[in-house]
C-alpha cells in the first residue's frame, strides 16, 4: 500500500486549473459485438 494523501492534496488544490491536473489518459474501448453494445447501452456517436 502506498500512501497518496500528498498526490490528493496536490492535484485538489489544481482542481481550478484542470490542464494542469495529473490525469491518466482516456481512450475509447471499441466494442465490436453488436449484442455487447446493446446489452451495456453504447449508441453509435
Amino acid at each position: 500500500m502506498e500512501d497518496i494523501t500528498p498526490f490528493v492534496i496536490e492535484q485538489r488544490r489544481l482542481a481550478a486549473f484542470p490542464e494542469r491536473l495529473l490525469l491518466p489518459a482516456e481512450r475509447v474501448y471499441p466494442v465490436s459485438d453488436a449484442a455487447v453494445a446493446r446489452r451495456i447501452g453504447l449508441t453509435a456517436g
